[in-house]
Formats: structure tokens, sequence, C-alpha cells
């Protein structure tokens, strides 16, 4: 669930500790060991606050989708993703990169907010062609299906980066379409800075890291997702019209 609980490690003096606890050992060190020597009632973690979401409370299909991030002042940032119930892989209900101060005190800012630029839930995004079309792309000018993008949200296990300047950047992707992917920059603050696309950027579609050499005869689908039908124009993506597309 989104609801957060931070524990700390305890003021145990490690002299009352023999041997030294690891971070695998329970709250109270040899609490269930028979010899009364080994005995110790040294706390080393500490509940220290328990954060919920405003507006989530405590719903138990609202995740942290991600790592727990925290800048040089105490503030600590990560991703939240509320899920549709019975569909975790519908659109999202809610995702959020959430701002939890010093003083417990939490900022969310939206995802569809601050990835700037970035598709709509009901945009157009090009998707795949389909097996009975391959070798593919089935011709050099060929474009596969649109479909809607869906919804914009942090992928799983995300962790935000936090720069000097209390600027936070973190990914944000088309909840129905993985190859629509964003870096995505916040300040302080969250609100937006910049927000830059993952695709168009390597160079390894079809004529580079995928050979073109597949007759249109071909039938056996599991060379079509190695090689490219014979003339598919250099660099474009095997599977999707996309020039060096980032998966």
């Amino acid at each position: 669930m989104a609801t957060v609980t931070a524990t700390c490690l305890g003021a145990c003096q490690i002299s009352d500790l023999d041997p030294p606890p690891s971070v695998t050992d329970t709250a109270h060190h040899g609490e269930n060991d028979d010899n009364d020597d080994n005995q110790r009632a040294c706390d080393w973690r500490q509940m220290v606050a328990t954060i919920r979401l405003p507006g989530v409370g405590d719903d138990p299909r609202t995740f942290v989708a991600g790592g727990l991030a925290v800048d040089r002042h105490g503030n600590v940032y990560y991703n939240a993703l509320a899920l549709a119930a019975g569909s975790p892989f519908d659109d999202p209900r809610g995702a959020w990169l959430v701002k939890v101060r010093p003083d417990d005190t939490v900022k969310l800012a939206e995802f569809a907010t601050i990835a700037v630029g970035a598709p709509g839930p009901g945009d157009a995004c090009v998707t795949q062609f389909s097996e009975d079309e391959g070798p593919w792309p089935p011709s050099p000018d060929a474009v596969p299906p649109s479909a809607p993008c869906g919804a914009q949200r942090p992928p799983i296990n995300v962790t935000p980066a936090v720069g000097e300047d209390g600027s936070v950047v973190t990914i944000s992707t088309a909840s129905n379409n993985p190859a629509y992917t964003f870096v995505v920059e916040v300040d302080a603050d969250l609100a937006p800075k910049w927000t830059a696309s993952l695709r168009d950027k390597l160079h390894d579609g079809c004529g580079v890291l995928s050979p073109s050499d597949l007759p249109p005869t071909e039938t056996d689908a599991r060379l079509f997702f190695a090689r490219c039908r014979v003339g598919a124009t250099v660099g474009v993506a095997l599977r999707a019209r996309a020039r060096d597309h980032v998966e």
C-alpha cells in the first residue's frame, strides 16, 4: 500500500551486544535465546512515522511503486500508483510523485501534470504489426495500427534522483504502451521543469542490429523477432514503425 512506515536504528551501545547484530537481526537482539547471558533488550529499530497520501489514506490498491530517495534536507521522494480494482493492467486510478517533508507533511504531483508534452490517455500511440503481417515491416512504408496510449504513470521499481538544488528526476511511461517513455524533471516544489522522450535515441533497428534478409515468403514466425524483411528501411524498429525505437 502507499502507507509508508519509516524506521530507524535505535541508540544502542555496541558494547551491549555480543556479537554485534547484523542488518537482518530482530528488533530485540537475542530475545528468543535460551541463554540468559545472551538476553538483550536493545532496540535496533524504532517506528518514526506512518505517512498516508492526502485523499488516498489506507486504500489497499495504492502502492509505493519503487525505491525511496532522500535529499540532504531530509525530504523523502517516491512514486505512487493507484491500480484499478480487479484490473491492475488497466489505466491506473492515480499516479503521483510524492514528497514527504521532515515534518511529515506530504505534497503530491500527478504524473499527468509533470510529464509535460507526453501523450494523454486518449492520444494515439503506434503499436505493433501482427504476426500475420510478418516478416516485418510488411513494406518499407508500412505503418502499424495505433491505439490509445493510456495514462501517464511511473514504471515499477523506479527510484527518483535528487539533485543538489532540490530538483527531482523520475520516469513516466504511457500505461498502454511502454515504447512511449519519458524522463521528467521537477523542481523542489514538484513543479515541472522539462520532459524528454526516450524514443528515437538509439540506432538499433533493421539493418543495424537486425539483418534485413527475410524474403516476403518466409513463414517461420520465430525468425520474425530477430530479422527484418528484405528492403526494410535502415533503422526502422523491427515490429513497429519508429526509427531507432526504444522499448
